[in-house]
């Protein structure tokens, strides 16, 4: 995790990109990173070149590249915001710079003043304009007039993707006045704050993307900033069914999905005149009928789907009457959007999420690690194998296995726990050095005839455990990188462990690694990331 996070966004300019680059290699301060939304397009070089070799010489550069270009920056700066890590974030345009002290002097403003979600500096002009913009906070009773700020001389909280949402992909210019103005409409003037100092530099020059607004629709996207209430909290009607209806992991998925959604700063719950009917399923629970009433008149449904695909054949009967399919495994996933009217609105999330408690632990309470290596799961057939095969090949490993039913297995020389709460669950985690997971086969859930069940990702939960995770490499999607150890086989799993046992420095920095990108797993944060995507409107988009 970095100090501060900046978001450039490449086209076609490969001198001026290089310039704005060197700006942020300057900075005084060390702790940033950048991310670069190359978006020229595969068929030119240049840019992706220098933006390339920026990567390859210093760690702290990302690229993300478009091999077309995408002609709505928004859609550019919101693939940024999907990414960053850092407390602090901003942007720079390609043709712009920024002056070596800005991350510096900008975050230790907001460090300073813990009650600002943003804080503004000046900039000086270049090219073939100079003088100096220095924005003062009288310019905030006029923003909704005139775009008085750019997006360049602003360094936000994180906090506020969380509470504002991010960038408005309909407007295809005037994305930056957009967003200033949603912030101040939700937090008021009193959330930002002036710095007094030019901290970076604004490039005039003919192919300046504000002077082709007109081309780009300014007049349009203007008024549509003029009459927008998308600033204002997004009404959710919440429906679910009875705990009476679920099995136990639904029922706490379900409790969890709606304290979530009351703790989502731009949410307000609602019972009527709802802007969304959110369902929280197996869908087979409802009868078509209370999915059609819950979307009260005509309200936009979306449906949370849980324990795909088991439940698939109940949902299929409910699909008309949803608008928004969200379900938690990658096969079920391409199949709806096979038979959907609009697959482009199948979305595709990890219900096994984590909860603020959980991830919380870890910093209120110091766990001796007691245990070696920790297998989470229920005792299907194939883990049954895996464990027994893996138990001889790590003898001097001590070994607990947590899930209902592995007792009866008779296992020698290892520890049972049955299904825990996640609280008691968790303190087993924090208590081991290794958490192993291992997915499901189709055998293991009767060769179920449509997809393989099981797809749904382990480890977004275990990686609070402040242990190694290792999950099988068997995976058709995952958030996951080289933050966990992968393996292909007992044998594999076997070669990894001991060596992780007997290098404990780099067990450690490999659990931390995993640690670090923890927070993006909550139900929170899920959730607001789906409700975000909805509003943006960003469809089908994959919750990591």
């Amino acid at each position: 995790m970095s100090k501060v996070s900046i978001i450039l966004v490449s086209h076609q300019r490969p001198q001026m990109v290089r310039e704005a680059i060197s700006s942020l290699l300057s900075q005084t301060m060390l702790d940033w990173e950048l991310v670069i939304v190359e978006n020229s397009g595969k068929d030119d070089k240049c840019a992706r070149t220098v933006c390339g070799d920026a990567a390859a010489s210093d760690v702290r550069i990302k690229v993300l590249y478009h091999d077309e270009n995408v002609d709505n920056i928004a859609v550019c700066w919101n693939e940024g915001l999907d990414v960053i890590t850092g407390e602090y974030w901003g942007t720079i345009d390609d043709d712009n710079k920024k002056d070596p002290t800005f991350c510096e002097k900008m975050s230790a403003y907001l460090d300073e003043h813990r009650d600002k979600s943003a804080v503004v500096c000046g900039m000086r002009h270049i090219g073939d304009k100079s003088g100096d913009h220095l924005p003062w906070a009288g310019q905030l009773e006029r923003l909704h007039i005139e775009n008085a700020i750019d997006s360049g001389e602003i360094l936000y909280r994180r906090s506020v993707v969380e509470k504002i949402g991010q960038f408005d992909e309909r407007l295809v210019c005037q994305e930056d006045w957009g967003y200033v103005l949603r912030l101040l409409r939700l937090a008021g003037p009193e959330a930002f704050g002036f710095l007094g100092e030019t901290l970076c530099e604004y490039r005039w020059h003919p192919e300046k993307r504000m002077l082709r607004s007109i081309d780009l629709g300014m007049i349009d996207c203007a008024a549509l900033l003029r009459g927008d209430v998308r600033g204002q909290q997004l009404r959710v009607a919440f429906h679910a069914p009875s705990d009476k209806a679920l099995t136990v992991s639904q029922a706490t998925i379900k409790r969890n999905l709606d304290h979530a959604l009351q703790t989502l700063p731009f949410v307000e719950t609602v019972q009527s005149d709802a802007e969304l009917s959110l369902v929280v399923g197996p869908l087979w629970t409802f009868s078509a009928g209370e999915i059609g009433a819950s979307r009260n008149g005509g309200t936009p449904s979306m449906a949370l789907l849980i324990e795909d695909p088991q439940g698939m054949p109940g949902n299929l009967q409910c699909i008309d009457a949803i608008d928004w399919l969200v379900t938690n495994d990658t096969h079920s996933y391409h199949f709806y959007r096979t038979v959907v009217p609009r697959p482009e609105q199948v979305y595709q999330w990890n219900c096994l999420s984590l909860t603020d408690e959980v991830l919380g632990m870890d910093a209120t309470q110091e766990t001796e690690k007691q245990h070696d290596v920790c297998f989470v799961g229920y005792p299907y057939p194939s883990r049954v194998e895996f464990i027994r095969t893996l138990r001889p090949l790590i003898s001097n490993a001590s070994i607990v296995l947590l899930g209902d039913g592995w007792d009866a297995h008779e296992i020698p020389n290892v520890s049972t726990f049955p299904t825990l709460s996640e609280v008691e669950t968790a303190k087993i985690g924090l208590a081991s050095r290794i958490i192993v997971c291992k997915h499901r086969t189709s055998q293991d859930c009767g060769g179920f005839p449509i997809v393989v069940p099981g797809s749904v990702n382990r480890g977004y939960i275990e990686c609070a455990y402040r242990a190694l995770v290792m999950i099988d490499s068997d995976r058709p999607f995952s958030a996951f990188k080289d933050e966990v150890e992968w393996y292909e086989s007992a044998n594999d799993a076997a070669e990894k462990i001991k060596h992780y046992l007997a290098n404990p420095d780099q067990l450690q920095e490999k659990a931390d690694r995993a640690f670090a990108i923890a927070p993006r797993f909550t139900y929170k944060e899920r959730l607001g990331k789906i409700l975000n995507a909805w509003r943006s409107p960003r469809y089908n988009v994959k919750v990591d």
